[in-house]
């Protein structure tokens, strides 16, 4: 008898201004793999597993989806935990903020050229041997930038809304007549909804529970994508539903990708990161020595 999948959950980060998306996919418990999607071909690249706790509410995509920005931990070594910027689909660090417990952590891009760090102060010194990428500013968090990130947010056709009933009840419309409530405050650097209930109204018809649903929201041409047991699904935004609960979506969605089967793997990233387990000096001095070799002679 074969062995049942691994249950598994995912979150997804939508850049703003492009079409490109990330997928956490966590499963067993304390592994994740990320999986990047082209929103505009409906096309995924896997990535990198990461073992360790990952925080996908506390991160953030740049507005053209080169960059990512996540909060994870492993809860031991020398930096307990920490938030990183990576190149998706990858977790290998390109620069690393250690942060030392879960109070703060994670970013927001404010555009592709500034990056917010949620961390107190005192706790935004660089990890040693990691460097920030050229033409990348961060900056800190604090009550300047904290307006910032709302009027990005809220100057942005993706934005969760307040609505109109109850405090904790949050609206997306697609611009076509369709509305999805979600019933959780949206997290403040992200504008992310996970781990909420949704419900997503049709032009013209009766409002249908996504009571299964991981995840949910609208594409950028209005089309409604969610995530349940595993899988991702889009549902066009013409499309008539006939019934009153996931089911009835999933019935006359399309799935777009399957990743109840996923099994760790190592992967190595395209690009150099010092190692998040070095502890001494002289390891600390070779992974610089290492970064400067391959800027001499880069790697296609």
């Amino acid at each position: 008898m074969s062995a049942m999948p691994a249950k598994c959950s995912l979150a997804i980060l939508l850049a703003r201004e492009s079409s490109a998306a990330v997928i956490f996919r966590r499963g067993p418990s304390k592994q994740t793999c990320l999986v990047e999607w082209d929103r505009a071909r409906d096309t995924f690249e896997v990535g990198q597993w990461f073992k360790g706790s990952v925080y996908p509410e506390r991160g953030d995509l740049s507005p053209d989806g080169r960059w990512l920005v996540y909060f994870a931990g492993k809860f031991t070594g020398p930096f307990y935990t920490w938030t990183a910027l990576s190149r998706p689909p990858y977790f290998t660090a390109s620069a690393l903020w250690p942060n030392g417990d879960t109070w703060g952590g994670g970013g927001f891009f404010l555009s592709n050229r500034e990056l917010v760090l949620n961390h107190w102060s005192g706790r935004d010194k660089l990890a040693d041997g990691f460097e920030v990428p050229s033409g990348l500013a961060v900056r800190p968090s604090d009550k300047a930038t904290n307006a910032r990130i709302a009027a990005v947010l809220e100057g942005s056709p993706a934005a969760w809304r307040a609505g109109s009933g109850p405090r904790g009840i949050f609206e997306r419309h697609n611009g076509h007549g369709a509305v999805l409530t979600a019933y959780r405050a949206p997290h403040a650097w992200a504008n992310s909804l996970m781990g909420t209930e949704y419900r997503f109204s049709p032009a013209g018809s009766t409002a249908i529970e996504l009571s299964n649903a991981d995840w949910a929201d609208f594409d950028q041409n209005g089309d409604l994508v969610f995530c349940q047991g595993g899988r991702l699904y889009r549902l066009p935004r013409k499309t008539w539903v006939s019934g009153t609960d996931t089911e009835a979506v999933v019935a006359v969605a399309t799935c777009l990708i399957d990743l109840t089967d996923f099994k760790f793997s190592n992967v190595a990233a395209p690009y150099y990161g010092p190692p998040l387990d070095r502890t001494t000096r002289e390891s600390r001095r070779e992974a610089k020595k290492r970064r400067r070799q391959l800027a001499r002679h880069p790697v296609d």
